[in-house]
């Protein structure tokens, strides 16, 4: 999962906490003691999101949005996609972020496999 951004929605008082995280990354990793200008920082989702279901038969996708084109979404195939033979497994869960800056540029990402561990949670394992 990427460093810079979280599937969890904030409050106002985590959101701060969450950015003292990211400067002490910054540091820690970069060297760097605040965000660079012009560098473009992405949000989290926002307070207020939307859950969506999708099943059409061969794809499972979950999704949450917060209205404003910040989407991360799990998609679980059910049946093998064409030219996923040497890595799909029928238990992974795939994930897609993506999210609009203040330019209303679009940025997405996807992030390799999850499994639904004894809790109902998703967690991340190598692929």
């Amino acid at each position: 999962m990427s460093a810079a951004l979280t599937l969890a929605p904030m409050s106002p008082a985590v959101a701060k906490i969450w950015h003292q995280l990211q400067a002490a990354m910054l540091k820690e990793t970069h060297g760097l003691d605040v965000v660079p200008t012009g560098a473009i920082v992405l949000s989290p989702l926002s307070i207020g999101f939307e859950f969506r279901s999708h099943h059409d038969g061969s794809a499972i996708v979950l999704s949450i949005g917060d209205g404003r084109d910040n989407v991360d979404a799990f998609t679980k195939y059910v049946e093998m996609p064409n030219g996923w033979e040497n890595f799909w497994n029928p238990a992974h869960w795939h994930l897609t972020m993506a999210r609009t800056d203040k330019q209303g540029r679009r940025w997405s990402t996807s992030e390799g496999a999850y499994v639904m561990d004894d809790f109902g949670d998703l967690v991340p394992v190598s692929a």
